[in-house]
């Protein structure tokens, strides 16, 4: 097996399904990952949301994609650039995020939002949400998110 010291997209070191000695991994030099918001989102890390219904689970979220989307800061944490954001909604009522969403628009704490945010909602869908516990509807959503 190639022992390549930086990873290229699309070469073989990069697409093999193998492991990889430790002494070799230690001397690979993978990019730096940027910030999507200071300090707590990073490209392509995976986070969690969670509490108890009513606790303003929704708002944070929303919050928290329409700094991502206008390179603004929100709370304590702050985006660089603007960014494209995918927002699966799985439950909220298409009404309901409507008014929510107009809320924090009238702000004006957000410029870029309405042009770099983009969401998939329910009653917006016409078909039964992916079920993003299966490959297939993991597919569903990547496919979306390479299309932004």
């Amino acid at each position: 097996m190639s022992n390549p010291k930086d990873v290229a997209a699309g070469s073989p070191a990069a697409t093999e399904a193998a492991p990889r000695l430790l002494a070799d991994f230690l001397t690979i030099k993978f990019p730096e990952r940027k910030h999507l918001l200071s300090p707590i989102i990073l490209h392509k890390s995976i986070n969690m949301l969670y509490a108890w219904r009513g606790l303003g689970k929704t708002m944070l979220a929303l919050n928290i994609a329409c700094a991502v989307a206008s390179g603004k800061a929100f709370h304590k944490w702050s985006a660089s650039s603007p960014e494209n954001v995918l927002y699966l909604d799985g439950e909220m009522a298409g009404t309901e995020m409507q008014t929510r969403l107009r809320a924090m628009l009238a702000t004006g704490n957000y410029p870029e939002a309405e042009k770099r945010i983009f969401l998939l909602n329910p009653d917006d869908y016409g078909k039964p949400m992916p079920n993003l516990s299966t490959s297939a509807g993991q597919d569903v959503v990547l496919d979306m998110v390479d299309r932004l």
